[in-house]
């Protein structure tokens, strides 16, 4: 069955393909001898059916990746699982603590408890969830991620990619589409506005920022 970076990747989670292909193989199985492909041998191989591929359940394919990634590579994946990006959240924080908690105490383990207490709920890119780490890494505080504030126009919240309520200052990570598509231009330009209207400061992060220009930007705001 199909796991690890393999099944992360198959299921359009966050994650650069690697060359071999991750599959799981019951414990008494020797390891397999074929040409790009990788064999993790488990104690566990409950697995699930998707679209005709079988795949190692998640836990599982969590606990190969956590052997093979970074912890913010790791973080990105389970902020995928919890949030809405690209699906609504497979994963609830409850869900993803019992994930760790009842995996094997084997190599890869810490790193994935350690990615599990970084992981958030709500967040809307992998982006976001870089951008959210380096601030953190910087000495900032964590910023609040999709924090709801009430816009009286709207009659509805809006959700700031990352903020800190304290001192009103939201922080929006915008691809491509917040330029190119019209509605989407039109529809930031009238949620900053009433940002501001609150007292609001909006800092705006693409893909061309430099992450040192933004950590700077954050401190000057915060003051500190």
């Amino acid at each position: 069955m199909v796991t690890g970076n393999s099944a992360a990747y198959l299921r359009g989670l966050p994650i650069k393909l690697r060359p071999e292909l991750d599959i799981a193989v019951p414990n008494e199985h020797g390891p397999i001898a074929v040409p790009h492909v990788k064999s993790f041998r488990m104690a566990d191989t409950a697995s699930v059916t998707k679209e005709g591929l079988r795949f190692h359940h998640l836990g599982g394919i969590l606990h190969v990746i956590a052997r093979q990634e970074s912890v913010e590579n790791l973080v990105a994946v389970l902020d995928a699982l919890m949030g809405p990006w690209r699906r609504p959240a497979e994963l609830t924080r409850t869900k993803l603590d019992q994930l760790v908690a009842a995996g094997p105490k084997v190599h890869g383990w810490s790193k994935l408890k350690q990615a599990g207490a970084l992981a958030r709920e709500n967040v809307a890119s992998p982006q976001e969830t870089r951008l959210r780490l380096a601030l953190v890494r910087a000495g900032l505080p964590e910023p609040v991620v999709a924090y709801p504030v009430w816009i009286e126009r709207f009659g509805a919240h809006i959700h700031p990619d990352l903020a800190y309520p304290f001192a009103k200052i939201a922080i929006e990570y915008e691809g491509r589409h917040h330029f190119e598509l019209t509605e989407q231009v039109l529809k930031d330009t009238d949620r900053y506005y009433e940002l501001g209207r609150l007292g609001w400061t909006v800092i705006r992060v693409t893909a061309l920022h430099e992450m040192d220009s933004i950590v700077l930007k954050v401190r000057e705001c915060l003051n500190v």
